[in-house]
Formats: structure tokens, sequence, C-alpha cells
């Protein structure tokens, strides 16, 4: 069974448990990954310590969607950058599963955000974002060029403006432009199902 996420009410627990009831809204990241089945199940049998109390202000759909991209913004964002109020984040993909939650939790530490999202997530940026939020469509040189983007009606390129960049940087308050730290780490999470594995069962 595959997939991570979940959200759902308890319908029993184990002797020894004492932190989640029946009848609790439950949300978590509890399976599909370790060897243990995946959520997209009427029914999952997890560890009461791989959930937690569901949002009260969000429904069912929405807290099931933000388990695993939160904890890997928040992993970003406040474990490893220990971002804070003052500093200056810059969020690629803003519009994406994880950018969207990274761009939140920055701004609750009081950063100040930017963020980049392709030509064709404008609909996002304008239904979600506050009001004047606009992309940075020249921020950036894309590591195919010119610049290539799908779209629905087949494939639409976007020139890559150097001068344009440079004068958006200098309008963001950077005209020297911004000394940018990236760190690696070379780490094989085990914990990822096997590809073939993967592919055996979609099959099955």
């Amino acid at each position: 069974v595959l997939c991570l996420d979940m959200a759902g009410i308890v319908e029993a627990v184990g002797a020894n448990v004492d932190n989640v009831r029946p009848g609790d809204e439950v949300y978590g990241l509890v399976g599909g990954v370790g060897g243990h089945q995946g959520t997209l199940a009427e029914y999952i049998l997890t560890s009461a310590a791989l959930v937690a109390p569901k949002p009260r202000s969000l429904s069912m759909h929405a807290s099931a969607a933000l388990p695993l991209i939160t904890i890997t913004a928040w992993e970003g964002m406040i474990d490893r950058a220990n971002v804070s109020e003052g500093q200056t984040v810059l969020v690629h993909a803003g519009a994406g599963g994880v950018g969207h939650v990274a761009v939140q939790l920055a701004k609750a530490r009081g950063a100040q955000v930017f963020a980049t999202v392709s030509p064709d997530k404008q609909h996002i940026v304008d239904n979600f974002y506050p009001e004047g939020s606009e992309i940075a469509e020249q921020f950036n040189p894309s590591s195919i060029a010119p610049g290539f983007s799908t779209t629905g009606d087949g494939a639409t390129w976007y020139k890559y403006d150097p001068a344009a960049a440079k004068a958006a940087l200098a309008a963001a308050g950077f005209p020297n432009g911004v000394d940018v730290t990236l760190s690696y780490r070379n780490v094989v999470r085990v914990y990822l199902p096997q590809v073939s594995q993967v592919a055996q069962d979609l099959q099955a």
C-alpha cells in the first residue's frame, strides 16, 4: 500500500496507549516507509507516537496533505537554518508543496521572505499570497537555457534576462547581489521504498 500521510478518526487503541482515544481526529506521517504499509486504505494500523491531534481549523483533506511537506520545510527552515526575525529568506518554488509551507514558516519566524515560482503558477500567487505579491520571473537563470516550462497547451520558452534579474535584486534592496551559501549532505535515506518494489506493488 502506497502513500505516507493521513488524517482520520481513531477507531481503537492498544492497551498502553494514552495520548489518543477512540473518536479523536488525528493526522500524521505514519506509513509507506521502513517496511510499513502505506495510508491509501480505509483503515491503517500505526504507532500512536506517529500521530497528533488534527488542527481544528483544517479539514481532513487539508490535514492529510500537511505532514510530509511540513516536516521537510520545518527541517530546512527551523532545524537547520534556524530562521529568525530580521533575516532575509529566499524560497525557490514558493508555490509548491514544500515551498508554500516554507514561506509561511519563515514569515511566522519574522523573516522577510522572497519566493520564486514559475510563470504558469501566477494564479496561485494571485489567489493565496498576500496582496501585492509578484512572481520573480527574471530572478535566476534556468539550468536549461533559455528556460523551459510546460503549460497546458504545450511547451513555452522563457527568455532569461540578466539585466532584469539584477534590476529585481536592486529593487529588493540588494544592488550588489546576494551572497548565498549552499549546503549538501551526501546521505542515503534508506527508509525510502525501493523503486523495484514500488513497481511490483503498482503492477499487482
